[in-house]
């Protein structure tokens, strides 16, 4: 099963589209292409999208409802690209939305990933082009922050960009029942993580931030 998706950094400067292909029957997710546009490149993004679906053909596109609604028209009804609106959010209180894959909470997203990649059940390129790197690099700054108040939110620290990250974070948690370790109907989690590739190698992420050594499979 091959899956994209496609959301904006946190600034809305820049949005990403990143694609897995995951293994049921290993229950891992193979990150196999990754994609980034800056905010002034909007009008050439649901071309390229377009081409990159035509050479490759997944079967689903998620895409935040944020990322804009000419962005969402544009690949729907201009380049016929079947696509997933979702609206992500903290706190979200709507199991209904969650389990058809509508809505997701920004915190349970991000756990469960990290959760993932913990299990090494997350596979990168063995030898990373600039982007599937750049993914990475987002991967390793996104952090935990609390609030006075004690609550958490998880989001790229100063100007770092974030939307590769979150568009990761999307594709593997619309997979979570190929990919959960445990019985489908218990993986709902209640709410509340810190160019085109195509290497027949693959790899977990390093958890350093330096992304300097890599572990190999």
């Amino acid at each position: 099963m091959k899956i994209t998706a496609i959301a904006h950094s946190k600034h809305r400067n820049a949005f990403g589209l990143v694609g897995i292909e995951v293994d049921s029957n290993q229950k891992r997710a193979y990150v196999k292409m990754a994609k980034q546009w800056s905010r002034d490149k909007i009008n050439t993004v649901p071309s390229e999208i377009a081409k990159l679906y035509r050479e490759i053909k997944w079967s689903k596109t998620y895409i935040d409802q944020e990322s804009g609604e000419h962005l969402i028209q544009d690949l729907r009804k201009s380049y016929n690209i079947p696509l997933k609106i979702i609206t992500t959010q903290k706190k979200v209180k709507d199991p209904k939305g969650i389990e058809k894959i509508t809505t997701m909470d920004k915190i349970e997203i991000t756990q469960f990933t990290l959760t993932l990649m913990q299990n090494h059940q997350v596979k990168f390129p063995q030898n990373p082009s600039q982007i599937m790197a750049e993914l990475e690099h987002q991967i390793a700054v996104y952090s935990e922050h609390k609030t006075e108040q004690g609550s958490i939110d998880y989001f790229a620290p100063g100007e770092e960009k974030d939307n590769l990250t979150k568009a990761l974070l999307i594709c593997c948690f619309a997979a979570r029942k190929q990919l959960s370790l445990v019985p489908n109907d218990t993986v709902h989690v209640g709410g509340g993580i810190g160019n085109k590739v195509t290497q027949y190698n693959f790899r977990d992420m390093h958890e350093s931030s330096t992304m300097q050594e890599f572990a190999n499979l």
